[in-house]
């Protein structure tokens, strides 16, 4: 398990992390496909801690960062 802030400071190294974490959660509300994905795994807007599933899933439809 990382933080939602872990995994957005890898995609946006070089804004403060909050920032960065407001981005990513931005882009995962931007795709529809992810946010009904993630919801079935008990993602919710404001969730801070994401599991393995949930950033591989990320991963898949955003790419690696």
């Amino acid at each position: 398990m990382k933080t939602k802030r872990e995994i957005a400071t890898l995609y946006f190294p070089n804004i403060n992390p909050k920032s960065a974490s407001e981005k990513l959660t931005s882009w995962i509300n931007n795709c529809k496909p992810l946010v009904r994905k993630l919801s079935r795994t008990g993602y919710k807007s404001g969730t801070h801690t994401l599991t393995e599933r949930q950033i591989s899933m990320i991963y898949d439809y955003l790419g690696e960062p």
